[in-house]
């Protein structure tokens, strides 16, 4: 049998039963069930004929679905709507039957229908490839760096015996104990680091002056971060941490960012699990970017060696802040995060959309709310 390719737009989900009766249909177990539904209801961007839902229909059953969450993009001073993709799962009986491509298609169309631009971020190959086969513009890798206080999540999916690994992780424990010494007082004396709580629609937080409240950015693309988008993505992202970090001496904002810890119990780099990690999820920098990108890679890593996490990851594509995390002896982690988008026709974004080191591009652009 046919499937047949349905989406579903925001405007339509205060009373969808009549015109998506499977969709309507479905409990909260089921795989296919949207549950980017409440997160659309709070989200900022939102507006009625933004296409949220995408499935492929069998008979009755629904055996392809994917979510989309709408944001803006700015580019080169020129904004144009823009929606993230994700969530993209076929039914496993029905795998192997071309199900996504054909579910992709239909959402390029729509979104191609409906102006706006579709963007994705993936690490997964299969991910990558179906994007460069649907014609998608890669805009290169954002780089994964980790920092490590202990081998042994690494060591564990490759070497079979416990005592093998303890073995092998003692001297880098050594290593690492070096690296702290070396590297986590930089900056100390120099700058405060306090929580910055996010009220109303200002930043709440002491010697944080009015201007600081707006975002400044050191690449010519970016994603919406007004205060209420920003409150929106720390309120989907559980057990997230604002800070922000003051020049002693002046009082000055240098930068403000998002960590999250948190035991890892799926895979981490499709590998790895069973151990806490610490990411930094977003930033933004003041004033002085070299010296704001300082402060932030000295206050970050220091928070790392003295939390409980093991494993300190960044995701970003800025290349002032990855030679500092460098310089603090973070290393890449695997290829990084790919970034991808497609525009409708006849829009075109200017040169500098193509390389993604042009974005302030982190966990929070594309994934924050996944994390919860």
């Amino acid at each position: 049998m046919d499937v047949e390719y349905k989406h579903l737009l925001y405007g339509q989900l205060a009373d969808y039963e009549a015109s998506h009766p499977a969709l309507f249909r479905l409990k909260v177990a089921d795989e296919h069930y949207p549950r980017c539904f409440p997160l659309l209801h709070s989200c900022p961007d939102i507006y009625d004929d933004f296409p949220c839902f995408f499935y492929l229909q069998r008979g009755d059953r629904i055996v392809a679905s994917m979510a989309a969450l709408s944001d803006s993009a700015t580019i080169d001073g020129q904004t144009v709507p823009w929606a993230w993709w994700g969530a993209l799962f076929t039914s496993p009986d029905c795998r192997g039957q071309g199900l996504g491509n054909t579910l992709m298609d239909g959402v390029i169309r729509t979104f191609d229908e409906h102006g706006i631009t579709i963007g994705g971020s993936f690490a997964s190959p299969i991910s990558v490839r179906m994007c460069l086969n649907l014609g998608f513009q890669m805009t290169g890798r954002a780089p994964r760096l980790v920092l490590l206080k202990s081998a042994r999540p690494f060591l564990s999916p490759h070497v079979p015996a416990n005592v093998i690994v303890t073995l092998l992780d003692a001297p880098y424990r050594v290593l690492a104990g070096g690296i702290r010494a070396l590297t986590s007082s930089g900056g100390r004396k120099d700058t405060e680091t306090a929580p910055l709580m996010l009220g109303g629609g200002e930043a709440e937080g002491a010697g944080v002056p009015p201007d600081a409240t707006a975002p400044r950015y050191h690449q010519p693309c970016h994603f919406n971060d007004t205060w209420d988008k920003f409150r929106w993505k720390v309120a989907q992202c559980k057990d997230a941490r604002i800070y922000h970090i003051t020049e002693r001496a002046s009082g000055d904002v240098l930068a403000r960012f998002v960590t999250k810890t948190r035991l890892v119990t799926g895979a981490f780099a499709e590998k790895y699990t069973g151990f806490r990690l610490m990411t930094l999820m977003d930033y933004m920098v003041f004033g002085e970017p070299e010296a704001g990108y300082a402060a932030l890679a000295n206050v970050v890593t220091r928070q790392f060696w003295e939390s409980d996490a093991v494993v300190l990851e960044s995701v970003a594509a800025s290349e002032a802040l990855n030679k500092r995390l460098r310089r603090k002896f973070m290393v890449p982690g695997g290829k990084g995060v790919a970034f991808f988008y497609k525009t409708p026709r006849g829009v075109t974004l200017p040169p500098v959309a193509n390389d993604v080191s042009h974005w302030h591009f982190t966990h929070f652009s594309t994934d924050a709310f996944s994390f919860s």
